[in-house]
């Protein structure tokens, strides 16, 4: 990829076009802002069709508008980054960041869309009995980056409005101790590539619980990070993981819709494999009916998680909570999605209970907001946080005065229903599942696919 002002300036060839804007269902994904910027200079027309057919309306003309503007130093395309400002690092959530073999020939295995369509996702995903390893024989999947579609948007604009983005990625699958690891010796070669600079964290879900976790770890963090802001962190767990695990959880159902050969039991014994989920579960001082999700024999059949990750998320629950970091961190929470706050018996064992409480459908409202926290609200629902105008302008303000324009959030708000939504039941063929993988196939995987797989509700199709 072509990198800094002279890069742009030298421009590219007409036959070398394909090389900055390689057309694929996950084009966008492979394609860095500074290689669009080429393409739109080049191939405008092109290019612009390519972005709205892939991204909302209203952010692909937000990519056009940006990157039109002129290069800068750093290899981005915007004016010079504001000296005086922090520099932002920021985490992606659990799902959010790429996975891929590394070595000569790099293949992305996560988010690859033809992974879906040629299955067995859930043996590829899978970690060894020592939540370390990939389980399939040869294989090494490493950190690649963050997921564009989610992430792209809030980056590009911070670093519009003058700010240094770092983007930190890790393995989700593996526990919150080792990305934390992984974060320290992150921040220590930032450190030494410009020091006496301070950061803030932007932390989007698990990686809220990353950098919560690191600051326990690691006592020279407080001569680093300036400020976090957390944006649907689950602190105080979530009900995903039991739904991931036992079959319940949307996001697997439809993956298992649309995959060969994967179905909803291949992708929840994959998902019992990776402590990095299982350390999300709830905490029973939040949750008291969570307390016998730490027993195997409270689970159903043979899906409970190796009792050495239930116990590891037990004690993960009080570091998270009482980490020096949260008294700088600011929460950014959503409140208006149905979200799943308790258990239920079924057959003997433990079933989510109804998708009704408050929270961004993901996490429970009161998960992710601590008491004594200050604690603002957004709108999106949970995966799409990091998309929300206010919570990239909250990030931003915070970043800039330690303050932001948002409404607090009450204590009494944590609490309560939020109506279920009235939508028919999903009504999946063989049928409409072929159809969504032509498409994969042939065409682009873009936002509302995304939005599609992500959301908490179920439906037959992405919108498009």
């Amino acid at each position: 990829p072509a990198t800094g002002g002279a890069a742009v300036a030298g421009g590219a060839a007409a036959a070398d076009r394909e090389k900055y804007l390689r057309v694929g269902a996950d084009w966008f994904e492979r394609t860095s802002d500074a290689e669009l910027a080429i393409a739109l200079r080049d191939d405008p027309v092109r290019t612009r069709a390519l972005l709205e057919r892939t991204l909302t309306r209203e952010e692909a003309a937000e990519v056009v508008e940006s990157l039109e503007i002129e290069p800068a130093r750093e290899g981005l395309f915007w004016s010079d980054p504001d000296p005086e400002l922090p520099e932002i690092i920021f985490l992606h959530g659990i799902l959010g960041g790429h996975l891929a073999h590394l070595g000569w020939m790099k293949n992305r295995v996560w988010l690859f869309p033809l992974s879906f369509l040629m299955g067995d996702l859930g043996g590829r995903l899978s970690l060894s009995a020592d939540g370390e390893n990939d389980a399939q024989s040869g294989q090494s999947l490493q950190p690649d980056g963050h997921l564009r579609l989610a992430y792209s948007r809030a980056s590009r604009l911070w670093r519009r409005s003058g700010f240094v983005v770092h983007e930190f990625s890790f393995d989700w699958r593996k526990s919150v101790a080792l990305a934390a690891d992984r974060l320290h010796f992150f921040i220590e070669n930032l450190h030494i590539d410009r020091p006496g600079k301070k950061f803030v964290l932007a932390a989007h879900s698990m990686g809220g619980l990353v950098a919560s976790l690191y600051a326990q770890r690691h006592p020279v963090w407080a001569d680093r990070v300036q400020r976090a802001v957390f944006m649907g962190t689950p602190l105080g767990g979530s009900y995903a993981p039991v739904e991931a695990v036992v079959g319940s959880y949307p996001f697997l159902q439809k993956l298992a819709f649309i995959s060969r050969r994967d179905d909803v039991e291949s992708l929840g014994r994959m998902a019992r494999t990776q402590p990095g989920l299982i350390d999300m579960l709830p905490n029973p001082k939040l949750f008291p009916d969570a307390e016998q999700v730490y027993s195997q024999s409270r689970w159903p059949g043979d899906a409970a998680p190796s009792q050495r990750w239930l116990d590891q998320s037990r004690n993960l629950k009080p570091l998270l909570v009482q980490s020096p970091l949260l008294e700088r961190t600011t929460l950014l929470v959503s409140l208006g999605h149905g979200t799943v706050s308790s258990l239920v018996e079924q057959d003997g064992a433990i079933w989510r209970g109804p998708r009704t409480g408050v929270g961004d459908g993901t996490v429970p409202a009161k998960a992710a907001a601590v008491e004594g926290i200050p604690a603002y609200k957004v709108d999106y629902e949970h995966s799409n946080i990091p998309r929300d105008p206010k919570a990239i302008q909250a990030v931003s303000d915070l970043a800039r005065t330690g303050a932001c324009a948002l409404e607090r959030v009450k204590p009494e708000e944590l609490s309560g229903e939020v109506a279920a939504p009235e939508a028919p039941a999903p009504e999946f063929s063989e049928g409409l599942a072929e159809a969504v993988r032509t498409r994969y196939d042939v065409g682009v995987f873009g936002q509302d696919d995304w939005d599609w797989l992500t959301s908490p509700e179920m439906s037959s199709l992405p919108k498009s």
